[in-house]
C-alpha cells in the first residue's frame, strides 16, 4: 500500500544521487550537507529558437525570449519534440519579447523523466495541471506521485500577451447597483474581446511586497491615454480591483465585484445620519412634552353640572400620574440618554482621530 507523498518529509522525494569523493571515502550522497552540492531532478525546459537563458542547478531559470501561452497545444506534455509547436501566444509577432523568471518547475515533486524513462521536457506551467503521465510515479519511501504539477513561483514579463487568459484570471461579474436609476459609471475589469497588452504576472503560493516607507498602486493618469499597443484606454478600465478566490464564493458560485467605500465620504454620511437621528429625537421629545401637558389637563379636569362642580375622577388622576412618570422615564429620559449615546458614537468612531475605533485608517487611502 502506497503512502501519501508529503513535500519536505523526507527532504528528498527521489533517491539522492551520489558522487565519488576521494577525501570522504568513496561515494557520497549529494544532499547539500556540509560543502556538498545538492543534486535534484527537474524537467528540461522547452526552449525555442532565439531563446537565451540563465539556468541554475536547483530548478531555477530565467528565460529571455518571446511571449508564451499557457498549455499551448502539445507544448506542455509530450516528449515527442516533433509534435511540439514553437508558435505560442504572440511569439510570431514583432514586439512580443518576454522574460520568464521561474523557480520550482514541475512542483511539488519535480521529475527529470517520465514513467517511460524518457527526458521530461516542459514548457512553462502558468497554471496547475493534472497530467496522467505523472500520476503514480514512484517516489521515495513508497509514496506515489499525486499527478499534480505546477511551477512553484514565477515573475512573467511580456511586451505583448493575454495576461488574464494565460493565467486563467477570471473576469468577475461587474457591480450591479440595487437602485436601477443609478447611472453612475463604475470601473470594471473588461469582459469582452481578447485584446493583447503588455503585462507582468507575479504568481506563487504567497506573494509579499514590503516597502520601508510606503506603497502606491497607481493606474493611468492624464498622460496615459493609450496603452503600449497603441489602443485608447477607456475611463472604465483605470480602476484597482481586489478579487478574492478568483471571483468565486467559497461554495463555488460567482461573486460580484463591489465598489470600494471612500472613508471621508462615509464619515460625512454618518455625521449626517447622526444629525438626522438627533433631529428625530428632538421631534419626539417635543411631542412628548406637548402630550404630557395635555395629559395633565385631562387627568385633573372636572365637569360643571347643574347641581355644581363635580368631583375629580380619581382613576383618571391616578392614571395621569402614572402616565406622566412613564413619559418621563420611558420617553424624556431615554431621549436624553439617546443624545448622550449619539455623542459617544461620534466621538468613538467619527470625530476623535486618535480613537482605536475611528473608521478612517491612519495609514491607507483610496480614491
Amino acid at each position: 500500500m502506497s503512502t501519501k507523498a508529503i513535500k519536505g518529509n523526507p527532504p528528498n522525494h527521489v533517491e539522492w544521487k551520489e558522487q565519488w569523493r576521494v577525501g570522504e571515502g568513496g561515494w557520497i550522497p549529494m544532499n547539500g550537507e556540509g560543502n556538498r552540492g545538492l543534486v535534484e531532478p527537474f524537467p528540461q525546459y522547452y526552449f525555442r529558437e532565439g531563446d537565451n537563458h540563465i539556468e541554475g542547478e536547483n530548478n531555477t531559470l530565467i528565460v529571455l525570449g518571446r511571449d508564451r501561452q499557457a498549455e499551448s497545444g502539445n507544448e506542455v506534455f509530450t516528449n515527442n519534440t516533433l509534435k511540439k509547436s514553437d508558435k505560442s501566444g504572440y511569439s510570431n509577432y514583432m514586439g512580443a519579447g518576454a522574460i520568464d523568471i521561474v523557480v520550482g518547475r514541475g512542483a511539488p515533486f519535480p521529475l527529470e523523466e517520465t514513467q517511460a524513462n524518457s527526458p521530461f521536457v516542459l514548457g512553462p506551467l502558468f497554471n496547475t495541471i493534472r497530467p496522467a503521465t505523472l500520476e503514480g510515479y514512484p517516489l521515495e519511501g513508497g509514496a506515489l506521485h499525486p499527478g499534480v504539477a505546477m511551477d512553484a513561483a514565477r515573475i512573467y514579463i511580456s511586451q505583448m500577451t493575454d495576461i488574464d487568459e494565460n493565467f486563467k484570471i477570471r473576469k468577475p461579474l461587474p457591480y450591479v447597483h440595487a437602485d436601477d436609476a443609478d447611472d453612475r459609471e463604475y470601473a470594471f475589469l473588461e469582459t469582452v474581446g481578447r485584446t493583447p497588452s503588455s503585462g507582468i504576472m507575479l504568481k506563487a503560493d504567497k506573494v509579499r511586497m514590503h516597502a520601508r516607507q510606503n506603497i502606491k498602486l497607481v493606474t493611468r493618469g492624464p498622460e496615459e491615454t493609450v496603452n503600449s499597443m497603441g489602443n485608447p484606454i477607456k475611463g472604465s478600465m483605470q480602476g484597482i480591483h481586489l478579487v478574492a478566490n478568483n471571483g468565486f464564493n467559497l461554495d463555488g458560485t460567482e461573486s460580484y465585484q463591489h465598489p470600494m467605500v471612500l472613508g471621508s465620504n462615509l464619515e460625512a454620511a454618518l455625521h449626517n445620519l447622526c444629525d438626522l437621528i438627533e433631529e428625530s429625537v428632538r421631534i419626539t421629545s417635543n411631542f412628548l412634552e406637548v402630550q404630557d401637558r395635555f395629559n395633565i389637563k385631562v387627568a385633573s379636569h372636572f365637569h360643571f353640572s347643574p347641581p355644581g362642580i363635580s368631583l375629580v375622577d380619581i382613576q383618571s388622576s391616578i392614571q395621569g400620574i402614572i402616565t406622566g412618570l412613564e413619559l418621563l422615564t420611558k420617553g424624556k429620559l431615554q431621549a436624553t440618554f439617546h443624545d448622550i449615546n449619539i455623542v459617544n458614537f461620534k466621538t468613538r468612531f467619527l470625530t476623535n482621530a486618535n480613537s482605536e475605533d475611528h473608521i478612517l485608517s491612519k495609514y491607507n487611502t483610496v480614491n
